[in-house]
């Protein structure tokens, strides 16, 4: 058994229960806190075991491609200790697994409609993070509108399309605190 099988044997112990003083534990280590800054693989399994260990892992190997791949392949929520704005390149899977992620994406991402639109089809809402260009832009709105087969988050959309009645109660039908957002006539209409 080499150095490195001892040091993770020992990990998955102590990963597995996690003791109060466990970071004083992992620094006293010389061989320990080596591999946890430079060994993206043991990282890793580490990781498949307890994510807090992540906590003590060095920024260089959470923004390796090999470890953000693996976070995204397992859908793990080691991805929240990766530098997002450093993957761009990977954002659009990111955007599969969850549309939120579009608030971290470039600015160069939030104004590409085709982008902001696969995210926006899985969850409305994440309108939010598209860029200003997009929400001002009355031909991406439309787009956006056909596209939710006539559903619109209210509070993105023009004045007009708030006393849209079709459009409100279309809206107001799937998600209630949408009303707020409506025209005046139609929140007073009985």
């Amino acid at each position: 058994m080499n150095d490195l099988e001892v040091i993770e044997k020992f990990m998955m112990r102590l990963i597995e229960n996690f003791p109060p003083n466990f970071r004083s534990i992992v620094y006293s280590i010389p061989h320990l806190k080596k591999h946890l800054q430079n060994n993206v693989e043991f990282v890793i399994r580490l990781a498949r075991v307890n994510v807090k260990i992540l906590l003590y892992t060095s920024t260089k190997v959470l923004e390796t491609d090999r470890f953000f791949e693996w976070a995204l392949e397992e859908k793990h929520t080691a991805i929240r200790f990766c530098n997002l704005k450093r993957k761009q390149k990977f954002m659009k899977r990111l955007i599969q697994i969850d549309a939120n992620y579009l608030e971290k994406a470039s600015m160069q991402l939030r104004e590409d409609p085709d982008f902001v639109m696969d995210a926006i089809k899985q969850s409305p809402f994440v309108i939010t993070y598209a860029s200003k260009s997009l929400t001002e832009n009355v031909e991406f709105l439309k787009r956006v509108r056909k596209e939710l087969n006539n559903f619109f988050p209210l509070a993105y959309a023009p004045e007009e399309w708030k006393d849209d009645k079709e459009l409100v109660l279309n809206v107001v039908s799937k998600y209630g605190m949408e009303l707020e957002h409506a025209s005046y006539r139609l929140r007073n209409d009985r």
